[in-house]
Parts: C-alpha cells; sequence; structure tokens
C-alpha cells in the first residue's frame, strides 16, 4: 500500500509541474489510467479476463489498445489542434 500511495504522490507532482495545457489531460489520463490498471488486475486475478487463453490476451491487448488510441487522440485534438 505504502508504494501505490509514493506512486500516487509522484503522479500529483507530475501533474503539479506540466506546462498548463497539459495540466487536465495529465490528471485525467495519468489517476485514470492508475484506476484502469487497477480494474484490469481485478479482472485478470478474478480470471474475467483469462490470460492463459488466446481470446483473454487479445481482450487485454485490445483494452490497452483502446485506452492508448483515446489517450492519444484527445491529446492531439485537446493540446495540437488548437496551436494551429
Amino acid at each position: 500500500m505504502h508504494g501505490v500511495l509514493k506512486a500516487m504522490l509522484a503522479l500529483g507532482a507530475a501533474v503539479q509541474t506540466a506546462p498548463a495545457g497539459w495540466r487536465p489531460w495529465a490528471y485525467v489520463y495519468l489517476v485514470g489510467g492508475v484506476v484502469f490498471v487497477i480494474g484490469l488486475l481485478l479482472c485478470v486475478q478474478t480470471k474475467q479476463i483469462d490470460l492463459s487463453r488466446r481470446r483473454g490476451r487479445i481482450v487485454l491487448a485490445l483494452m490497452l489498445l483502446g485506452f492508448a488510441a483515446y489517450t492519444a487522440l484527445q491529446g492531439i485534438m485537446q493540446l495540437v489542434l488548437p496551436r494551429l
């Protein structure tokens, strides 16, 4: 538990030092990413996503890819497109 708290404090410090335009995006995806990973770990631990089966590995990969794609898409729309 101590490691999780330390990681959350480090994420908070990273968000505080980020440039102003990046702060909302960083907060949403750093904190949301932690919650997402905790949810995935619970799914794997309870065998809702069975990593011993090919289908389970595909589901996990698609979920991670979807999160990364959505993070990148919103980052581009929020941080890059307004400056064009």
